[in-house]
């Protein structure tokens, strides 16, 4: 909240200090804070930093959005090689996530074989569905699923326990 309110004053360098702490502070909301993290790095031109932080917190917390945002970028600057390469590192880790694998798919996509190209529309059409019917926050203490954030868990009544999945 903090980091949002920098930013809408017009001050991305305080809010980039803010959303960093959410690292420390509790890192189940760092999906939270990628979104208006890399604004906040693009508007003072260092969307370099940006993307130093993003492998920083794959390599320390491996989680999802980090590495879709990553990839978004190194799709834009490297090309599609070196986005294949860090999918698919980061896919089969114990805990491969749907996202990743969606992405795998938009990748593949994009090649031009077609007799693969359908199986693999199959695959995407399937693969999104999945993810459109998917919670986004899940709540600790009584187990809760929503698509939104509560600061309260609107079963439980318990404050700060509904975390991102």
């Amino acid at each position: 909240m903090e980091g949002q309110l920098a930013l809408e004053r017009g001050d991305p360098k305080q809010a980039i200090l803010a959303f960093q702490r959410v690292e420390q502070q509790d890192p189940d909301y760092i999906t939270e804070i990628i979104t208006p993290l890399q604004t906040c790095y693009q508007e003072i031109g260092q969307a370099q930093e940006f993307t130093h932080y993003l492998r920083h917190l794959l390599e320390h917390h491996g989680c999802i959005r980090p590495m879709l945002a990553l990839a978004n970028i190194i799709k834009q600057q490297d090309g599609e090689p070196q986005l294949f390469d860090l999918i698919l590192e980061k896919i089969q880790n114990p805990r491969p996530s749907l996202h990743g694998l969606d992405l795998l798919l938009d990748l593949a996509l994009s090649k031009k074989d077609t007799i693969s190209r359908n199986y693999l529309l199959l695959l995407k059409e399937m693969s999104t569905q999945l993810l459109k019917n998917q919670p986004a926050y899940k709540c600790t203490h009584c187990g809760l699923t929503a698509r939104k954030l509560y600061w309260q868990c609107p079963s439980c009544h318990q404050w700060n326990t509904v975390k991102p999945l």
